[in-house]
C-alpha cells in the first residue's frame, strides 16, 4: 500500500511539475519580454528540447538584430532544426550565418554542416534529385575553401556516395526508356550515360543496352529509314565487342548482330 503511495505521490510530482514547466513556458511565449525569452529559449536549447527552442528563438530574431547576440542565436537556430531533423531549415540558417558571419571561428564547421544537410536531404535514386545536386555542388565548394580540414575528407566520400546515386538514377531512366519501347530515347540516354560516367559498373551494360536499343529503333523503323540505323547498330555492336571481348552479354548481342546484318544484306 505504502509503495503504490509512493508511486502514485512521484507522478503526481511528475505531472504537476510537468504542467509548471508547460504554463510557464506559454506564459513567456506569450508575453513581449524578450529578454525572458532569450534566456528560455537557450535553457531550451541546452536541454535539448529543440522543438521549444526554435518558437522563442524565431520570435526574438528581429529584436537582436545587428547585436552580438544575433551570431549566437543564428547559430542556435540552425543546430536546433539540424537537432529535429529538418534539414532544409537548418541549411537555410547555415547559409544565413556563413553570409552574415563570414570571420566567425564557426565558419568552417558551419558551412560544412550546410553542405551535410544537403547530403542527408537527398533521396533515394529513384525520387527527384536536386537536392542530390545541391548537396554535391555545396561539398565542392567546402572542399575547394577548405581542402586542408578533416571534413575535406569525408566531403569527398560523400560526394562519391552521392555521385552514385544519380548514376544510378540515369542509368534506371534510360533502361525504362527501353521498357516503354522508346528505342530512339534509350539510345540517346544510354551514349549520354556513357559519356557522363566513364567509371561506371554499368559501363559495359550501357554499350549493350545501347546496341539493342538500336538495332530495335532500326527493326520499328520505316523501310527508308532502315538500313541507315541498322548501320547505325552494327557500328555500335563492333565499339561493344571491342572494348569488352569478354563480355557477359557478348554471345546475346552476337545474335542481335547476326539479324543486324542479314537485314543490311537483305536492303542493299
Amino acid at each position: 500500500m505504502f509503495k503504490n503511495l509512493k508511486i502514485y505521490t512521484l507522478i503526481g510530482i511528475v505531472g504537476l511539475s510537468f504542467l509548471t514547466s508547460c504554463s510557464e513556458y506559454d506564459a513567456v511565449l506569450k508575453s513581449n519580454d524578450v529578454n525572458a525569452k532569450y534566456k528560455m529559449a537557450i535553457d531550451y536549447y541546452e536541454a535539448e528540447k529543440f522543438d521549444r527552442a526554435i518558437k522563442l528563438f524565431e520570435q526574438v530574431v528581429p529584436n537582436y538584430r545587428g547585436t552580438p547576440q544575433a551570431e549566437r542565436i543564428t547559430y542556435y537556430l540552425a543546430e536546433a532544426y539540424y537537432g529535429i531533423g529538418d534539414y532544409l531549415i537548418a541549411a537555410f540558417y547555415y547559409e544565413r550565418f556563413t553570409k552574415s558571419y563570414p570571420e566567425s571561428s564557426k565558419i568552417e564547421e558551419v558551412a560544412y554542416k550546410q553542405a551535410y544537410c544537403y547530403y542527408l536531404d537527398s533521396p533515394r535514386y529513384s525520387l527527384d534529385q536536386e537536392n542530390t545536386m545541391k548537396a554535391i555542388s555545396e561539398l565542392q565548394k567546402y572542399i575547394n575553401r577548405y581542402s586542408e580540414s578533416e571534413n575535406a575528407i569525408e566531403a569527398n566520400k560523400l560526394i562519391r556516395e552521392l555521385s552514385l546515386k544519380l548514376e544510378e538514377k540515369d542509368f534506371e531512366i534510360a533502361k525504362q526508356y527501353m521498357k516503354l519501347e522508346q528505342y530512339k530515347a534509350a539510345d540517346i540516354s544510354f551514349g549520354n550515360f556513357i559519356s557522363d560516367y566513364p567509371g561506371s559498373k554499368y559501363r559495359e551494360d550501357a554499350f549493350y543496352l545501347k546496341f539493342v536499343s538500336l538495332y530495335e529503333y532500326a527493326k520499328n523503323s520505316f523501310k527508308v529509314k532502315q538500313k541507315e540505323r541498322y548501320t547505325q547498330a552494327k557500328t555500335a555492336f563492333l565499339l561493344y565487342e571491342k572494348k569488352y571481348p569478354e563480355a557477359e552479354n557478348l554471345e546475346k548481342a552476337r545474335k542481335y548482330y547476326d539479324k543486324v546484318v542479314e537485314e543490311l544484306e537483305n536492303l542493299s
